[in-house]
């Protein structure tokens, strides 16, 4: 007798390229629906933790999600994405500000600390080439927890080089472990589910640093 159930399909496999040619169509049209009479844009540059990031405004100014889930600081592929090659985009959006986080994606994937810390540097570099006026604030890549934990080691060594790069570019440097850290390190219990992507409490205080210093920021 067949069975009247179909047998469940498999998940698709993650197609990483889609996405960040998806999320790239997206970001341009967004750039396309800014107020022209706006005082100032908000850019979120990063992976899967800015991508679900909330927030539409900031500091009373329009917001422009750049996160793309899966990304990196760059790809050994040309094709394959990476923050390096989209700071194009980001200068689209005429940016006053850009948060940028990313690096815990290139962990995860198992590159070396030492090519993580080449590939954020030319990041880096090249996203101060293409928005030369814009306050940049250098955000340190979160901890982790649980079975991520292991990732702290190279993240805490990553952040000490993401400091000297927003020094370097005359940039702001926002170290985010006092916020988002426990008292052994890990990233607090209540602001993740899975050890490394966040609840809404964890970004209710992110937001909250971020308006912060926009309000700081916006009166020089």
């Amino acid at each position: 007798m067949p069975n009247p159930t179909p047998d469940p399909q498999p998940a698709p496999a993650w197609d990483f390229p889609a996405h960040y040619r998806n999320r790239i169509a997206q970001m341009e049209e967004a750039i396309r629906a800014l107020p022209p009479d706006r005082d100032g844009t908000v850019v979120l540059l990063g992976d899967s933790i800015t991508e679900v990031h909330p927030a539409r405004e900031l500091a009373g100014m329009p917001v422009v999600n750049m996160g793309i889930g899966g990304d990196q600081t760059d790809f050994p592929d040309a094709d394959g994405g990476g923050v390096r090659r989209r700071v194009g985009v980001a200068a689209k959006a005429n940016p006053s500000f850009v948060f940028v986080l990313i690096g815990v994606n290139d962990f995860w994937t198992g590159k070396p600390l030492d090519k993580t810390i080449a590939d954020y540097a030319s990041a880096a570099h090249a996203l101060r080439a293409a928005v030369p006026s814009a306050t940049l604030f250098f955000q340190s890549i979160l901890p982790t927890r649980g079975e991520h934990a292991h990732l702290n080691n190279n993240i805490l060594g990553l952040n000490q080089h993401v400091h000297r790069f927003a020094d370097e570019l005359k940039s702001v440097f926002v170290d985010l472990h006092p916020l988002m850290g426990d008292a052994q390190g890990e990233l607090r219990s209540e602001f993740t589910q899975d050890g490394i992507h966040l609840t809404p409490p964890a970004y209710d205080a992110w937001m909250g640093e971020q308006e912060s210093l926009l309000a700081r920021h916006k009166k020089r």
